[in-house]
This record gives structure tokens, C-alpha cells and sequence, in this order.
């Protein structure tokens, strides 16, 4: 079992319990709409970059992030961007240079967000782990997680990630789930990350 697909001359699709293709596909953060519920990602476009301001204005303006949708491993936020100005727009454009698709994804201030785990075991069945809430600094990279026993994360949240491991196990996923998600004003809940380990 590897954690992220590696190149194919280190280690044969055929050694592993996952598909490398598949792992890259899971991980993929252009894709993410395709494994989570219709209705349950924040408004997003995937888009080149020389396409990515027509999509903040698609997306009602600033404030967004930004996020490289790749078939590579990514990991610790550090294929994203958190962009409130068109200063940061054009900074990100050229710090993720060379990249062929970015996701533009509204951000929404203040919301409480949380990061669920699961795991899909070598029978297919799915295990939900639990949860914990996130905390996120000012310029929106991830800081810790934390157990607030006077705001765990709500009993849809469990749903979501359950709903998520699920949909990874019949395409062929054994291994951790992890989501991340946004509780809405409105109480509704919004998934803007998935890992895949």
C-alpha cells in the first residue's frame, strides 16, 4: 500500500492495493464534484489558467481559492491559494505556473469547518472514524484540528463522509478518506476537500 501514486519504473501498478490511476484520480481536487452529492461542493469552476479571472466573475468575485487540479500528489494546502485581492490573483497565476487546470473555488468567510475521516476496509465495507474541527488561519491555510466537545461536527457531516467512502469503495478504493467541509450558514454542509490515503 503506497500513500500517493508514484512514478511507474518505483513501483508496479500490479504491488499495489490501490491503482496508482485511481489514487491520482480520487486525489484529483478538479474531480472532487464527481464523488460528493449534487448540491454538496461550494460553487467552483475547473478552468485553464488563462481562464481563471472569468471564472471569479462567474463566481460572483472575490473572494476565492484557487487549487491545481492534477493527476501528481499534492498535499498539505500547498497547491492552494487563498486569493482576496487581484494582486493575489496574479501572484497565484504566477507561483502556480506551468499548471494546465486550477479550480476556482468561492470562498465564504467564517465558516466553521471540519475534517472527517473514514475507511474503506479490504472488504469494501466503509468505517466512519470521526471527526474534529478545523482550524484555519487568516489567509486560509490549515493551522490544526481541535475537539470541542461544544461544537462537534454535525450528524450530517457523519453522512457526507460515509456517502463519499462509499462511492470511492465501489470504484475500487481501499484505505483512509478524508473530508473536509464547510457547515453553511443556512446549516447545509459543503465539502471542499477530499484526501485519499
Amino acid at each position: 500500500a503506497v500513500q500517493h501514486a508514484l512514478p511507474p519504473d518505483e513501483v508496479e501498478d500490479r504491488a499495489c492495493l490501490v491503482s496508482p490511476k485511481l489514487l491520482s484520480q480520487l486525489n484529483d481536487k478538479g474531480r472532487l464534484s464527481e464523488l460528493v452529492a449534487p448540491g454538496s461542493c461550494l460553487p467552483r469552476r475547473v478552468v485553464a489558467p488563462a481562464e481563471v479571472r472569468e471564472a471569479v466573475r462567474e463566481l460572483g468575485g472575490l473572494p476565492v481559492i484557487l487549487k491545481v487540479s492534477t493527476a501528481e500528489t499534492t498535499g498539505g494546502g500547498a497547491g492552494n491559494v487563498l486569493c482576496r485581492s487581484d494582486a493575489d490573483v496574479a501572484a497565484a497565476l504566477a507561483r502556480l505556473g506551468g499548471v494546465t487546470r486550477l479550480v476556482v473555488e468561492r470562498y465564504v468567510e467564517g465558516l466553521r469547518s471540519y475534517c472527517m475521516g473514514a475507511a474503506v476496509l479490504a472488504d469494501g465495507s466503509v468505517a466512519v472514524l470521526g471527526g474534529a474541527q478545523q482550524v484555519i488561519s487568516e489567509d486560509g491555510h490549515f493551522l490544526a484540528n481541535r475537539l470541542d466537545p461544544k461544537a462537534p461536527p454535525p450528524p450530517q457531516a457523519f453522512e457526507s463522509v460515509r456517502d463519499v467512502a462509499r462511492r470511492a469503495a465501489d470504484a475500487g478504493y481501499r484505505g483512509i478518506v478524508g473530508v473536509d467541509l464547510a457547515e453553511r450558514a443556512d446549516g447545509r454542509l459543503a465539502i471542499f476537500d477530499l484526501n485519499f490515503r
